[in-house]
Order: structure tokens, then C-alpha cells, then sequence
């Protein structure tokens, strides 16, 4: 047997449990009496391990028709295929976070234009009432409006 092939046997089990505890270790963070957490933050830890995952998988699967034996220049293709999906990936929640954004944006000029009304109509109730409590000191009664 190969020196290659002894290497992969030995240390794929120790590496699996390493990465695998580590998972288990993360979806700890998850118990929200011990840790606080945004979404945004939830969501960039699932979008690191999806891409992680997915790379690792991808560079598997690409090997899966090759000899055991396969050559360093098959390994490069496969990285950087690995990486090629990566960036999409990174570019796809790159648009996303940028369509939120704006989403925001549009929102927050919406609640302005909102709240400068609301802003306007207190400006002119307040003068109405300031205009019935001085006709009211003045006159010593009450103003009914006529309908």
C-alpha cells in the first residue's frame, strides 16, 4: 500500500472527530440562557459552515472518477473549483445584504417623510389649542365648532 494511501487512513478519523466536535461546539453557542446572538450573526456562522461543508464535499466529489494516485495538478483544479463556488456564494449574500440595504434605505425615508407629518399635524394642533384655550380665557367659554 501506498505511503499516500496509509497517511489518508490514519489521520481521516482523528480529523472527522476534530471537526466534528468543533460542530458540536458551535451549536452550543445556539443555548440563549448561556450566550446572546444576533441573526445576522446566526446567519453568517450557518453561511461559513454551508461553505466549508460544500467546499470540502466538492473537492471529494471531484476526485470520486480519479485514481487514488491522482496528480498535484487534478488537486489545483479541484481547489480552485472549490474556490469558484465559494466566491458565488459570496456574491449571491453579497446581493442579498445589498438588496436589503436598500430595502432599509427606502423604509427609513418612508418613516421620515412619516414622521414629518406627524410632525406638521402636532404643529397644527397644538396652534388650534393654543387658540381655543386663549378664546377661552378671554371669553370664559368654550368655542363650538360649527360642523
Amino acid at each position: 500500500m501506498s505511503i499516500r494511501r496509509e497517511r489518508f487512513k490514519r489521520l481521516w478519523p482523528k480529523r472527522l472527530e476534530k471537526a466534528l466536535w468543533h460542530i458540536q461546539s458551535i451549536g452550543k453557542l445556539s443555548e440563549k440562557t448561556n450566550y446572546i446572538y444576533e441573526p445576522g450573526e446566526v446567519e453568517e456562522i450557518k453561511s461559513q459552515l454551508n461553505i466549508a461543508l460544500t467546499e470540502a464535499m466538492l473537492r471529494f466529489d471531484a476526485g470520486v472518477d480519479n485514481n487514488i494516485e491522482e496528480e498535484t495538478n487534478d488537486a489545483t483544479n479541484k481547489a480552485l473549483n472549490a474556490l469558484l463556488y465559494r466566491v458565488e456564494k459570496t456574491e449571491k449574500a453579497n446581493k442579498l445584504l445589498r438588496d436589503q440595504i436598500n430595502s432599509i434605505a427606502i423604509a427609513k425615508d418612508v418613516l421620515e417623510a412619516e414622521v414629518l407629518g406627524l410632525q406638521d399635524l402636532i404643529g397644527k394642533t397644538s396652534d388650534r389649542l393654543s387658540r381655543e384655550i386663549n378664546h377661552v380665557k378671554s371669553s370664559g367659554r368654550l368655542a363650538i365648532p360649527k360642523v
